[in-house]
């Protein structure tokens, strides 16, 4: 949980969007389909994992956490 916290920042890699062949604009369409995505969505997808998966309530509290943060750095990162 620690190290989700501590990530760094996120950050479109230069290289994959250039092999993909991706536009500044095609990854604006994009931040604006994320911009939709409420932290309630998060939390409920992360939450229906199965519980053999092994992943208790705090994990999971982080990884939504850590989800929302990515998010939010991504829309940063290409303004629509």
């Amino acid at each position: 949980m620690a190290s989700l916290a501590a990530a760094p920042a996120a950050v479109v890699q230069p290289d994959i969007v250039q092999q993909c062949g991706l536009t500044a604009a095609e990854l604006s369409t994009a931040c604006t389909g994320l911009t939709a995505v409420e932290p309630e969505q998060i939390a409920g997808a992360i939450g229906i994992c199965p519980d053999d998966w092994g992943v208790d309530e705090p994990e999971r509290i982080a990884l939504a956490e850590y989800l929302h943060r990515r998010r939010a750095e991504i829309i940063a990162a290409y303004p629509h």
